[in-house]
């Protein structure tokens, strides 16, 4: 049975994934981390006050939650989320759990389905992201009425994502409440990039988890909006996510890049961190029990009553879920590292329809500014005036600037291209995309803009997002690699 996933995110991390619980079925889990629990009261009758400790907490990024369901609240893997700010477009595909996250500063954004995966409706609409609950639910209609497929897989207790798979045993047996073990990416762009692998406990009987997630929905809806916030069904419900506490905590850190430990929570220190394993280039950590959940015992008792004995027999006995916890090198997706992609050099087509080889393009131009972007990216287009205008002074360098529309494949979408083109005033080469170029291009977001040599290939730094600021510098540094 699977159920409809639920997250509530502000200034505090809070995340949801699909994971396997002792309930026996395929239910969300939400999931406050350790390093957020002592700076906000997740207790849902003290709104007002957790608020003021997230405003107070000094966090400067939020995890802005998409979570994608078709229309019976299964999860769809494979969707293409855009997410906007007035800067660039990030994009993510969902995973098996309908989930994309996206780390960054609080501030206002927007979201739209980049691309549907098959047997879904298009969906065009573009959705206001909540700056205080960055959560947005998006749910895709089949197309035609045909039977699409999610995507997802039965869940487990385990993700190669995160490397993290946990084998139930002993220690979860006979349990009055619930538990679940699952992981979240906490920054996916960095290098190392960090996550976090939990096991939570949920203090209440197992056959009120569809109910307690449906009722977080709506509370967290109705409080992101301000509207009125829904009645509790159940005793202590009104107490919302304080129902629910961290049993034990992984952090994950993958990459070669030096781990910073306030990336995580600030002031603390890698010394309070414990090595469990290193595996290839994934290290993990065993989070202070210590400091998990710390500050919020009084909420967790309140809120759980009967049942918060039972969580403190769980917590107290971590070391048997660690001793069922096995590590393998987390996956990492196509790009990484930025080195799958090398050269630049291919057969493609202008906005007008002439056959082009890039070869050609890129010959007799010390360096090449090859800039992505699309006719949906708002900073894209907002960018192209001033492109037009450095590709003036790129040519006294014996440089140019060549543009890619990556979603200029279809009659429609050429039209538009060249509409903004002919309105930005720009008259640098741009060519068309084609339809898979968007899987081919490794990047999280548009506009995305590389530098090549005269013969295509790939030197100095990839941009992401309008770098105005920051093209002129990046040339002079490609200027110096080629001589």
């Amino acid at each position: 049975m699977k159920t409809k996933k639920i997250l509530m995110a502000g200034a505090a991390l809070l995340a949801i994934t699909m994971s396997m619980t002792a309930c026996g079925q395929n239910t969300p889990a939400a999931t406050t981390t350790a390093a957020q629990a002592e700076t906000t009261t997740t207790t849902a009758a003290v709104t007002e006050k957790a608020e003021t400790t997230a405003a107070d907490s000094g966090s400067s990024e939020t995890a802005y939650t998409i979570i994608v369901l078709d229309e019976a609240g299964n999860p769809v893997q494979g969707a293409a989320v855009q997410f906007c700010s007035d800067e660039q477009c990030l994009f993510q595909k969902t995973g098996a759990d309908g989930i994309a996250t996206f780390t960054e500063p609080e501030g206002k954004y927007t979201v739209h389905m980049l691309k549907v995966p098959e047997g879904y409706a298009e969906d065009k609409t573009e959705y206001d992201v909540p700056e205080t609950y960055g959560t947005v639910t998006i749910t895709l209609k089949a197309d035609n009425g045909g039977a699409a497929d999610t995507g997802a897989e039965e869940s487990s207790s385990s993700d190669s994502q995160y490397g993290v798979i946990y084998t139930p045993g002993a220690e979860v047996e006979g349990l009055k409440g619930c538990y679940d073990a699952h992981g979240m990416f906490l920054n996916m762009d960095s290098n190392p990039r960090t996550a976090v692998f939990s096991v939570t406990y949920y203090g209440f009987e197992p056959e009120y988890l569809n109910e307690y997630f449906d009722y977080l929905h709506e509370y967290t809806t109705a409080m992101g909006s301000g509207s009125e916030l829904p009645p509790a069904p159940h005793e202590r419900w009104e107490y919302g996510m304080a129902l629910q506490a961290p049993v034990l905590q992984i952090i994950i850190v993958d990459g070669d890049g030096e781990f910073d430990p306030t990336a995580v929570i600030p002031g603390v220190v890698l010394t309070q961190f414990t090595l469990l394993a290193e595996k290839g280039k994934t290290k993990f950590y065993l989070y202070p029990q210590e400091m998990a959940g710390a500050g919020m015992e009084d909420s967790y008792k309140e809120a759980m009553g009967d049942y918060y004995d039972e969580y403190v027999a769980l917590k107290a006995n971590y070391e048997a879920f660690l001793a069922n916890c096995t590590f393998t090198e987390a996956e990492r997706p196509k790009d990484e590292g930025m080195t799958a992609l090398e050269s630049l050099v291919f057969e493609g087509t202008d906005l007008d329809g002439n056959k082009v080889n890039t070869a050609d393009l890129f010959a007799g131009h010390k360096v090449t500014m090859v800039n992505f972007w699309a006719t949906w990216c708002n900073p894209c287009i907002g960018e192209l005036p001033e492109l037009e205008r450095m590709s003036k002074e790129f040519e006294k360098k014996d440089c140019q600037i060549i543009g890619i529309c990556i979603d200029a494949y279809e009659d429609s979408t050429i039209a538009t291209a060249k509409d903004i083109i002919a309105n930005s005033g720009v008259d640098y080469t741009n060519l068309r995309g084609w339809e898979t170029l968007l899987d081919e291009i490794p990047t999280s977001g548009y506009p995305t803009t590389y530098y090549v040599d005269s013969e295509g290939k790939i030197i100095g730094n990839r941009l992401t997002g309008a770098a105005i600021t920051k093209y002129e510098s990046e040339l002079d540094n490609a200027l110096s690699l080629v001589g």
